[in-house]
């Protein structure tokens, strides 16, 4: 243990790098995707990923079921990514 070298936190600041993350493209074009869900699953989506809140809190803001709260999501999820990948044929 003494002979390890004592990590010093100014090397990395040092380094100037960024991370990318391998077969991972921003997508621009998600928040008008979003929008063409239905209103109930848009806003179960953009509270769930862009105002960070739980399933339990959106149910309740949503006043419905955590079961349906979940099964919105997913549908909502799934047709996002139907539509992005007929997106891409597309542009192809």
């Amino acid at each position: 243990i003494r002979e390890r070298k004592k990590y010093d936190s100014s090397e990395v600041e040092e380094n100037d790098f960024t991370y990318e993350e391998k077969g991972f493209e921003n997508y621009d074009g998600l928040y008008d995707q979003i929008n063409n869900l239905d209103e109930d699953i848009q806003t179960i989506i953009k509270l769930r990923f862009y105002e960070e809140l739980s399933l339990k809190e959106i149910a309740d803001i949503m006043k419905m079921n955590l079961n349906t709260t979940k099964s919105k999501l997913y549908r909502g999820l799934n047709i996002l990514k139907i539509s992005i990948k007929e997106e891409e044929l597309w542009n192809a």
